[in-house]
């Protein structure tokens, strides 16, 4: 049970009371012991994030590449200048340009190259 974490404490520092609360919030079974009742919680974040990450896969539709949009140049420049953008990062994935893609090109410029002549976007 103390291997167990919620919100960066151990299960067991909870009372019952606040154990069956998270529980009711979140809609599930608050009869149990202490231990039942922190493994629940555990199984309901497991499921939670395998639940999320399905429904993102499915709704995910790429952008088109173009070398010219500014937009683009403005992002893949970024990512080149401030090594570790997230912002970046996570503009440049909806193109499906991935971080061990975008690695193998030393600045925005050897990427553009490389993508224009790419037949698929032309």
């Amino acid at each position: 049970m103390d291997k167990i974490m919620i919100k960066s404490k151990p299960c067991s520092s909870y009372k019952i009371a606040e154990l069956k609360e998270m529980l009711k919030a979140k809609g599930l079974k608050i009869s149990g012991t202490k231990s039942e009742l922190c493994e629940r919680i555990k199984e309901s974040r497991k499921r939670k994030t395998k639940t999320a990450s399905i429904v993102l896969k499915k709704n995910i539709k790429l952008k088109v590449v173009d070398v010219k949009d500014p937009l683009f140049k403005f992002y893949a420049s970024t990512y080149y200048q401030c090594p570790g953008s997230m912002m970046a990062q996570t503009e440049l994935s909806k193109y499906g340009l991935k971080k061990n893609f975008l690695n193998k090109f030393p600045n925005h410029k050897q990427l553009f190259n490389y993508l224009k002549n790419v037949p698929s976007n032309k």
